[in-house]
């Protein structure tokens, strides 16, 4: 496929044209040569694959509680929002993450069928140079909707979330909000388990820290009962594959915030 910015080789086309009119170019001054246009001009107007650094937002719920398949990306270059193909399942409360070859890959949530029995355990991955998307063919080990997911040294984790409870009938009396992680290994091509948080924790934001650390900030400990909205963070250290309760808290308990890192990068 070939990428390129829609128009604008029809405007450089015209450009040249007009250049090369026998009344001379429009913008006055002797015209450039065809080498301008072809060599220095059109390259700058056509890319190996996808523009980098662009946003998609996925999945989720509209203003009827519907879980939605729908897709939208912030076309960075124009500064727009674009439709893009919807996913093979509709997704609310489900997670992302960039895997390293770019793709994208969404994980779990809940479909049509509602949080117990619409809950999803399989994945799914977007190829944005062939904008499409395919199942993945690892599933999560346990499903879970309300999860976060980051990526770090490669590793994709999946953090906390509401599931039922293991060998449970599908009732909304036995969900549970979990403190069970995994990690997902893009080489291996599957999920495993990793450390437990000390606490359960659904609606927690997740984000890295440097090249070991992995924050999951706030969130719900038990979604289906008292509900307890948290002020605690918990520290993730890859190198031990330990969680570890920070002794600062927030001031103000949140769950399902925004949570970024801001270092001294211009």
């Amino acid at each position: 496929k070939d990428w390129v910015d829609r128009g604008a080789l029809l405007a450089l086309r015209l450009l040249e044209l007009d250049d090369l009119s026998c009344d001379g170019p429009s913008r006055g001054g002797p015209a450039l040569p065809c080498s301008v246009y072809h060599c220095a001009i059109a390259p700058f107007l056509h890319f190996d694959g996808p523009v980098p650094d662009q946003l998609y937002a996925v999945g989720g719920r509209n203003e009827d509680q519907e879980a939605l398949a729908t897709v939208e990306m912030f076309d960075t270059w124009h500064g727009r929002w674009v439709q893009r193909p919807e996913m093979l399942t509709k997704r609310a409360g489900c997670a992302a993450a960039t895997l390293p070859n770019g793709h994208l890959l969404v994980v779990g949530g809940y479909d049509e069928g509602g949080i117990v029995d619409g809950l999803l355990q399989t994945c799914e991955t977007f190829d944005p140079a062939a904008q499409r998307w395919s199942k993945a063919p690892a599933q999560l080990k346990r499903a879970r909707w309300g999860h976060g997911c980051a990526v770090l040294g490669g590793l994709v984790y999946a953090i906390g979330g509401c599931s039922l409870r293991l060998g449970a009938p599908r009732e909304e009396e036995f969900m549970e909000t979990l403190r069970d992680c995994e990690i997902f290994d893009p080489a291996a091509g599957e999920w495993q388990a990793c450390g437990r948080m000390n606490t359960p924790r659904a609606g927690a934001r997740i984000v890295t820290m440097g090249d070991h650390f992995m924050a999951a900030v706030g969130g719900c400990d038990d979604v289906f009962g008292r509900a307890e909205i948290l002020a605690t963070i918990e520290l993730f250290d890859v190198r031990d594959g330990r969680w570890s309760v920070l002794g600062a808290q927030l001031s103000t308990p949140r769950t399902t915030a925004a949570v970024a890192p801001l270092d001294e990068r211009e």
